[in-house]
This record gives structure tokens, C-alpha cells and sequence, in this order.
């Protein structure tokens, strides 16, 4: 039970106008914190997201697709060592 607050996150982000369906974004965060925990991190978070959209022209096969990815570098605290986060996130969605 509850309710999942949105995520606020200040960002700088580019989104690349379409190409022929394709399109990117790329984006520098402000730096995450450990859940949980008082970390603060010194450098900021680097996310990016490729997306694929083909629309049908007659009603037929529609495809959007997407591949993103994060990276963050975690500074050390008295319990945690310093280390960097990644991830990745990556789909598809089909129509007809």
C-alpha cells in the first residue's frame, strides 16, 4: 500500500531533434544519494536515451524502441566504499 512520490531530479539535458525516426538525449544530474544513507556525491550523475519511432503509413507494423543508460560515481562513507552505479534500460513496443 502507499503511493510512489515522482522523482524531482535537477538536470541539463539535450534532446536531438528528430532524424528519420531516430532521436537522443543526453543529460548531466545533480548527483544521487545512497538510499538510506547521508551520502553526498561530488560529481554529478550522466544519463543518455536512444529512441527509435516507425510509424505506419497504411495501418501496419508500428515500432518505438529505446536503450538508455546512467552512470554515477558514489563517493566512500564510513560504511560504503566509493564506487560507480550503471545502468542500463532498454525495450520495445510493437503496434499493428
Amino acid at each position: 500500500l502507499g503511493y510512489i512520490y515522482t522523482d524531482f531530479q535537477p538536470q541539463i539535458t539535450y534532446t536531438s531533434p528528430k532524424f528519420g525516426g531516430l532521436q537522443f538525449a543526453v543529460g548531466i544530474f545533480q548527483p544521487l544519494t545512497t538510499i538510506g544513507r547521508s551520502e553526498v556525491n561530488d560529481s554529478p550523475g550522466f544519463q543518455a536515451k536512444v529512441t527509435y519511432d516507425l510509424v505506419p503509413t497504411d495501418g501496419g507494423l508500428g515500432v518505438h524502441a529505446w536503450v538508455g543508460g546512467l552512470v554515477q560515481r558514489h563517493d566512500a562513507t564510513d560504511v560504503l566504499p566509493a564506487y560507480t552505479g550503471r545502468a542500463i534500460d532498454f525495450g520495445a513496443k510493437l503496434s499493428y
